[in-house]
């Protein structure tokens, strides 16, 4: 499955909100993620592009994810995406170590997720740090045009992951 999104900073949640749901948009979840990314001891995955991870939707659902970087997009980060829902967390824990992949990055956040249409999405986050970040998914077309729509068009967009926010965040 190949995934497009633009990440934007924001202040507050407050307008996007309003506008979320002035276009009906749903919203099908909000809670608390934690996230453990997973690679080789070299970190070989990372260099290639590829990230692992498991995320853990308390009191939801739990999922494994592999993504791959794809440069064919100069306005969207732009991936191959592999997901799939796990019942038992310690059993795939295992799985990856009997691999020889370690834990090497763990984050919480706090997420709202919106579905504007069967093929757009938005996510609300908000790091442990405060920053907040609007998220967009769907087709390069309809996520620029939900980001004039929403108002956050021209907020600073981040084409970097969360561990890369706040590896960034905590070094300076």
């Amino acid at each position: 499955m190949k995934e497009k999104e633009m990440k934007f900073g924001v202040k507050t949640f407050t307008k996007v909100k309003e506008r979320l749901d002035a276009i009906g948009a749903k919203l099908i979840w909000k809670g608390m993620e934690e996230t453990q990314y997973y690679d080789f001891r070299d970190e070989s995955l990372r260099a290639r592009g590829v990230s692992l991870r498991i995320r853990d939707w308390r009191n939801h659902s739990i999922s494994i994810t592999c993504k791959r970087d794809l440069k064919d997009s100069t306005r969207a980060k732009n991936r191959d995406e592999f997901q799939f829902i796990v019942t038992d967390k310690k059993q795939v824990e295992g799985l990856l170590n009997c691999l020889d992949l370690v834990p090497k990055f763990f984050y919480k956040k706090r997420r709202e997720h919106w579905e504007v249409n069967k093929n757009t999405h938005v996510e609300l986050d908000e790091l442990e740090t405060g920053q907040k970040f609007v998220e967009i998914e769907g087709s390069e077309r309809s996520i620029v045009r939900l980001s004039k729509v929403l108002d956050v068009y021209d907020c600073p967009r981040l084409f970097k992951s969360y561990p890369e926010i706040l590896t960034f965040t905590k070094l300076s």
